[in-house]
């Protein structure tokens, strides 16, 4: 959360989760869905050259390695992608949820259990649901 939406939480005296649940359920669900399906060996950079190196890193497990490694030929496909897109997909089911719920959306709400039930290395699930109209027992 940045400074400025802190400072704006103590000073209409309200709690960072109502705060949050706010500002996730007007995100759009399109860019929510799109980022639960991403892949990053398939994103663009700027640069040929950075591409190069994050994949590079990324595949290589972020342990060291020479200039020649980082500028090799990227690997199509790599463990360690696979593993850096399932983490970084499990983000956003969390910011979904709710959304998902209020609007009613089935096919979001499916999304969403299913990025999280392969987000295997989550230690912590933490979802805002209070004072959420639709929150009952048949939601979930």
């Amino acid at each position: 959360m940045t400074q400025d939406a802190q400072l704006n939480n103590a000073r209409y005296g309200e709690n960072d989760d109502k705060l949050k649940a706010d500002r996730e359920k007007t995100f759009p669900a399109e860019v929510l869905e799109r980022a639960m399906k991403l892949e990053l060996e398939k994103a663009v950079a700027s640069q040929v050259c950075d591409r190069t190196h994050i994949l590079n890193v990324m595949a290589n497990g972020g342990k060291p390695f020479s200039d020649i490694e980082l500028n090799a030929t990227t690997p199509n496909k790599n463990d360690n992608y696979d593993k850096l897109n399932v983490e970084l997909r499990g983000t956003f089911p969390v910011a979904a949820w709710r959304q998902a719920l209020e609007t009613g959306s089935v096919q979001l709400r499916k999304l969403c259990a299913e990025v999280l039930s392969a987000d295997c290395g989550r230690k912590l699930l933490k979802l805002q649901l209070s004072s959420c109209p639709v929150f009952n027992d048949e939601a979930l």
